[in-house]
């Protein structure tokens, strides 16, 4: 019988970070393209993506293309306050700077208000296929989803070997309403 969600989710956390050391990072590009071929991405106005991690699709063809015909918002973190909101960025190299935990961020500015915010696309170590998120355990984007509007579109982004049959659940965990890989678009 498995025991509190945490443990497993703790549990489950471990066993996929140790298999990111022996993994190579798939190629990007066809997750790229069905992204970009998104209605809800061509229809918002505002965006808010991740500068991925060493084991995250990496979306740098995707970004700087939004940034011609979006805004894009990149995800600051306030560590000790386990905050994190949205900072709008006009280039990918000059408004950026990495933290002491190797995070990219944007560097500090004005804080997004969550209600301008149309789309995120949202990291995971995994996903399943109810659009359930296992982030990394921190919970900064758990709270910061709970922070949108219902309108604005979550969009789960990860390697199809990420996608699991079931994830462990909890009252605060945000679901996803489409999650994209380099082979399929899973919606709700």
């Amino acid at each position: 019988m498995p025991g509190p969600p945490e443990e497993t989710k703790s549990a489950l956390r471990a066993r996929l970070k140790a298999g990111i050391a022996d993994a190579l990072r798939p190629d990007s590009g066809p997750l790229v393209t069905l992204l970009a071929a998104l209605p809800e991405l061509a229809a918002a106005r505002t965006v808010l993506t991740f500068l991925p991690l060493p084991d995250e699709p990496d979306l740098t063809p995707l970004l700087e293309q939004l940034l011609t015909t979006h805004r894009l918002a990149l995800p600051r973190i306030d560590w000790p306050a386990q905050r994190m909101w949205g900072v709008l960025v006009s280039d990918l190299v000059a408004d950026v700077e990495t933290t002491r935990h190797g995070v990219r961020q944007p560097r500090p500015g004005p804080a997004l208000d969550p209600a301008d915010i149309d789309a995120v696309l949202v990291p995971g170590l995994a996903f399943d296929e109810s659009l359930a998120r296992l982030g990394r355990g921190g919970g900064f984007y758990d709270r910061f989803l709970a922070t949108l509007p219902a309108g604005a579109t979550r969009i789960g982004v990860a390697f199809e070997s990420r996608i699991l049959a079931r994830l462990p659940r909890e009252a605060h965990d945000v679901p996803m309403d489409i999650v994209v890989t380099e082979r399929r678009v899973l919606r709700r």
